[in-house]
């Protein structure tokens, strides 16, 4: 449940920053585009996963050839 608090909380704060810009005509510019797909997808691999999944799987794979 505190997950979906900590989500509800920053995607809040992310609407409440960049509807806030993008409601200023001369940052209408910036506000439509591609940054919002791979943002999301971004941050939905961060929830998936967790932070820093690839660097501790590239640790992992490191580790294991070592030890072969």
């Amino acid at each position: 449940m505190e997950a979906f608090a900590q989500v509800g909380t920053y995607l809040w704060h992310f609407l409440i920053v960049v509807g806030v810009s993008c409601l200023q005509p001369e940052n209408w510019s910036s506000c439509q585009g591609r940054w919002v797909e791979p943002y999301v997808c971004d941050a939905i691999d961060l929830y998936t996963n967790g932070p820093y999944a690839n660097e501790k799987q590239t640790l992992r794979r490191l580790l294991n050839d070592g030890t072969d």
